[in-house]
């Protein structure tokens, strides 16, 4: 017998409902490590500089992601996260060029 298997951690609900997803976040944050995939600076839907998370659309194309920030990610997915809005949320921001580059010139510093 090994230790390993005496020791195993129990995978969690969503890990044994979606063991094809955990392979797609795999692939993602190995291509980011490898320099395959790069993490922008800012949401793609509010043009902040936030931590971003990686939104899959289609998990059969695993390194077609949207860089989402987390409110904007649960707005995306309010059924399945934890932390959704009760209401519906409305997008205050309505971005233009210069405000991604101040951004940008903002996550810089």
């Amino acid at each position: 017998m090994h230790l390993r298997t005496i020791y195993a951690k129990p995978l969690s609900l969503y890990q044994r409902q979606y063991p094809e997803r955990l392979a797609v976040h795999r692939s993602v944050n190995q291509a980011l490590l490898s320099g395959r995939l790069k993490k922008p600076l800012f949401c793609f839907k509010c043009f902040q500089p936030r931590r971003l998370d990686a939104h899959h659309s289609d998990y059969r194309k695993p390194l077609r992601v949207v860089w989402l920030c987390r409110p904007c990610h649960t707005h995306v997915h309010p059924h399945t996260q934890k932390n959704a809005a009760k209401k519906t949320w409305r997008w205050q921001i309505r971005a233009t060029i210069d405000d991604m580059a101040s951004a940008m010139a903002r996550a810089r510093r």
